[in-house]
């Protein structure tokens, strides 16, 4: 059975416009002759790694799912090795979740072993993430890179980009490497606007109209706050240290030299080894030319009454979403899923929504095989619900009034940006994220609202006297 289209014009309004199927037929073109074919049927695998979990981080429940549907060459109907996984495991009160996007012809071999290895050293490590979260993300990115020496691994033309997140007492600790995204929604403040403009003109997600190409409605407005910044090469910090150590970053030209794709990383001279980004773990030829694996790390307070949830994904997502699709897409949908199959059709009733989000962005990839005979990305996700969790703690629409700050996406993530802490507790003092707040007044504010949840619902009294708390 064929997955179902709609046309660009339309919404998914309601559950039950949410179906997928294992099977597509679509109009592809012969990549030699360009001739457009009749419809073909193609097949499509179904996940190959879904997780989750219940978990309290500091008193804050928490539910985290994930999901990976492998790459897919439509010519052969034959996927190769998949180059995307994650993981996330709950210890001591702290949340750790890792994603990876491998390249390369080892790129499979790389993400299991970085996977393996910082899965090991949080384990080992823990506290040291809660006294000093962003220097020990920094710490173990670093030594899985130099490690992969040991590994027996080729990692000269290959490796993975990376996304480490912990969530602990003092708050979210998010570092990159490269390009996979970590996205924050939450609800905007009375005075912030309707659509944030200024982060939809800076992500490069989402795709033109087309018969793939279908908006949600959404059942109530969040603000996307970006957590992670892409590292390209053509960014001037690391544009400075690539060409000092004697690369070059440039496009790729077409037939008639006119430029196309990104900007990429070269050896002067020669064509390799082309990567579009300026960190990485492994690619050891790019680390002569200037490429590093440092992660770009970034903290922040979560304020219960206003952050909704987090959404950490690869390529295969915001190369054909943008980040307002992602959050529309999951907070219309995320109440509403009750499994983790694997078995098809695919809706809410038996999938999560993780695996939701990936099949819905691997339906927009349909329209990039037909138009440009493209094979399908591998695609995959993290989800990490942030409030209701317990359905008693949702504050509804009238928490708007209440959000003490919206972010300005992107004004916080530059390289050198700072957050300070406390021996204990984040301290804020990040003009993106509202005022100075410590997370110890804000768990007394947490522990307060349960007490009075739990004296109103003996009482059989209404919620506002927790609304007002919060």
């Amino acid at each position: 059975m064929g997955n179902w289209c709609i046309n660009a014009s339309q919404k998914i309004q309601s559950i039950q416009d949410l179906q997928y199927f294992n099977s597509v037929l679509l109009k592809v073109t012969d990549r030699d002759h360009h001739v457009r074919h009749s419809s073909e049927e193609i097949h499509l695998p179904g996940p190959i790694h879904q997780q989750s979990l219940l978990t309290t981080v500091y008193k804050l429940p928490l539910r985290i799912c994930g999901s990976v549907l492998p790459n897919l060459d439509h010519l052969d109907g034959k996927a190769n090795p998949s180059m995307d996984t994650y993981a996330f495991l709950s210890k001591n009160g702290s949340l750790f979740c890792i994603l990876f996007d491998g390249h390369g012809t080892e790129g499979d071999k790389i993400i299991a072993y970085c996977k393996k290895f910082m899965l090991n050293y949080f384990s080992e490590n823990t506290e040291k993430f809660e006294n000093s979260p962003k220097e020990s993300i920094t710490e173990m990115v670093i030594q899985c890179d130099e490690k992969l020496s040991e590994s027996g691994i080729s990692y000269s033309l290959s490796g993975c980009t990376a996304v480490v997140l912990v969530i602990n007492s003092t708050g979210i600790h998010i570092g990159s490497v490269g390009h996979p995204q970590a996205v924050l929604a939450t609800l905007p403040s009375d005075d912030s606007p309707t659509l944030n403009d200024e982060a939809l003109e800076e992500s490069d997600g989402g795709m033109e109209a087309g018969p793939y190409v279908r908006s949600i409605e959404p059942s109530r407005i969040l603000v996307p706050i970006p957590l992670t910044v892409k590292q390209k090469p053509n960014h001037e910090v690391e544009y400075k240290r690539i060409t000092e150590a004697g690369g070059i970053v440039e496009r790729m030209v077409d037939e008639l030299g006119q430029p196309i794709g990104p900007y990429r990383v070269w050896l002067n001279p020669g064509n390799l080894p082309g990567l579009t980004t300026s960190r990485t773990i492994g690619d050891a030829l790019a680390k002569e030319i200037g490429v590093i694996s440092t992660p770009v790390c970034n903290s922040f307070e979560i304020y219960p009454e206003a952050d909704q949830f987090i959404v950490i994904a690869s390529n295969g997502i915001w190369d054909v979403m943008d980040q307002l699709d992602v959050i529309n897409f999951v907070e219309k949908f995320r109440t509403f899923c009750k499994g983790k199959s694997s078995e098809y059709p695919a809706n809410a009733n038996n999938s999560s929504i993780a695996r939701l989000l990936c099949e819905e962005a691997r339906y927009r990839w349909f329209g990039i095989v037909e138009k440009q005979n493209a094979m399908i990305d591998d695609i995959s996700c993290i989800i990490i619900e942030l409030s209701n969790v317990v359905p008693t703690m949702s504050l509804g629409e009238s928490a708007k009034a209440r959000a003490s700050r919206v972010l300005e996406p992107w004004k916080s993530l530059a390289i050198d940006s700072e957050v300070y802490f406390g021996n204990k507790h984040a301290i804020r003092n990040d003009p993106a994220r509202g005022s100075m707040t410590t997370g110890e007044i804000q768990n007394e504010v947490i522990e307060a609202a349960m007490e009075l949840l739990k004296k109103e619902e003996e009482d059989g009294e209404s919620n506002q006297n927790v609304l007002e708390l919060l």
